[in-house]
């Protein structure tokens, strides 16, 4: 299964409307009995979508390039 997400800009990953997201897609990537991956814009650092829970929710890893992608932050990974 693959998939793409576009976080709410300007908020943060912590923000209550993001992290209302994240547990969606938790909930769908959970009920799912196939790998999966799941790329996209999430707005924030890796290490702040790590603080989130969301990668123990879902059994997942990060996967970032070794540079940035949008104004000097990682801001687009796997």
């Amino acid at each position: 299964m693959v998939g793409s997400v576009y976080m709410y800009h300007s908020i943060g990953i912590g923000h209550q409307k993001n992290l209302d997201l994240l547990h969606g897609i938790a909930g769908i990537l959970r009920q799912q009995e196939r790998p999966w991956v799941l790329g996209g814009d999430w707005q924030d650092d890796p290490a702040e979508l790590v603080k989130t829970g969301f990668l123990q929710l879902v059994g997942g890893t990060v996967v970032r390039p070794a540079t940035h992608t949008c104004n000097r932050k990682v801001l687009d990974y796997f």
